[in-house]
Order: structure tokens, then sequence, then C-alpha cells
């Protein structure tokens, strides 16, 4: 869930906690977190990993691919370890709108995205690494705001779905 700039995160309110209890009651999936950090961000802006996830911050690389290798799925937004999920051919739930439909991969790759809203700046627009608030539209983040648990549990029951792990 951690990432390089607020405008990659997921910033739909309580999103991550929603994914976490669904998961859970529905199809008794644990969620792991295995990003780098379990908090990050800038002075009044840090993003904590969700509570009821299981705690696996900090791990080598190695470790990192042997978690996305067990995975049933990986749920994650546009950064390195989606990259890393698609890399040892992980099926990916991917909340983006940040990021164009083209910049991803096209394998195993269940694709959320709002284009009803202001999307895709960081392919269109200069990014400014320098600025952890990076919006350049000024629309506070509409992109990834708007994108609803409901849109993100339709994606994964599809990918559940198409694993056939719960059939």
């Amino acid at each position: 869930m951690q990432s390089s700039h607020q405008g990659r995160y997921w910033n739909f309110i309580n999103g991550w906690d929603f994914v976490i209890k669904y998961l859970k009651d529905k199809y008794n999936i644990s969620t792991v977190c295995i990003d780098k950090y379990e908090s990050f961000g800038n002075g009044k802006n840090l993003n904590y990993i969700p509570k009821k996830s299981i705690n696996r911050c900090g791990l080598d690389l190695e470790n990192c691919c042997n978690y996305l290798y067990h995975a049933e799925f990986h749920l994650g937004t546009s950064n390195g370890l989606t990259w890393l999920a698609h890399g040892v051919n992980k099926k990916v739930v991917l909340i983006s709108n940040v990021t164009k439909n083209w910049c991803e991969f096209k394998k195993d790759i269940y694709r959320i995205d709002n284009e009803k809203v202001c999307h895709g700046c960081f392919n269109e627009e200069k990014f400014d690494s320098s600025n952890w608030m990076w919006c350049p539209r000024s629309k506070n983040f509409e992109c990834t705001k708007t994108i609803t648990f409901e849109m993100v549990k339709e994606k994964i029951d599809q990918c559940i779905n198409d694993l056939k792990i719960f059939s």
C-alpha cells in the first residue's frame, strides 16, 4: 500500500480496512503487508499499514518474492511491489488512476480506475519528486479518492473467481 508520493496511494478513506475485513469475512483470506515501511510519507501526511493486516514490513527482496509467490494474488497500487508480483506470475488487482491504463502490464491484471475524473497525470505531467503532495492539476487526489471499496471488491471477486480457489 505504500508508495513514492501521495498521489500513488489509494486515497479512499478507510479503503484498506474495508478490503481486509471483506477478504477475511468472505474468503477467509488473511492480508499480509510486505511494504518496506510500516508508515511512510512526510510530516502531517503519513500513511500507515492497516491495523488488521499481518505486518511483515521491512523484509529483504528474496523474502518479499517468497511471500508474493505463495500468495493467492496481489492487491496493490501502481508501485514496485505490484511489478514484483507480476514478475513472479501472480494475478494483480491494481488500484490506480494516477497512471494511464497503458502504463502497466496487461497480463493477469484486474485494473481499477475511474476515467470519469481527473486521471493519468503521472504520464502527462512533469513529476516533482520533491513534492510529496504532488497533484499537478490541484484536484486533491480525486483520481484515487473516487475509486471506491465497491469497485475494488468487484475486481477482487473477479480475480478470485478466475483463480477458482474457492469453487
